[in-house]
């Protein structure tokens, strides 16, 4: 997808981003939900919940100010990367 639907995706998604490697940590996670959803299904991943993250949405969990290397944004990031060795839809 280009630039343009990352930087709206980031926008969406992290309200609060720091400056400490949030634009890389938004990069990857959009670039792994790009693998298996489309621009539609990458934005809807961020509003479902789900049970990984104890019936939250990942919206939720880096909703507050949050610093990539925190348990809830590894595990986010994890949530999208398992997907695309499942191959789910």
């Amino acid at each position: 997808m280009p630039d343009q639907v990352i930087s709206v995706a980031f926008d969406m998604t992290f309200p609060n981003r720091n400056q400490s490697g949030s634009g890389t940590y938004a990069r990857s996670l959009v670039a792994a939900l790009e693998g298996t959803y489309n621009e539609f299904g990458v934005r809807r991943w961020f509003e479902r919940p789900r049970s990984t993250f104890n019936g939250r949405t990942a919206r939720q969990l880096l909703s507050r100010r949050w610093n990539p290397s925190e348990e809830s944004a590894r595990s986010v990031l994890a949530a999208a990367e398992s997907l695309q060795e499942l191959g789910a839809t």
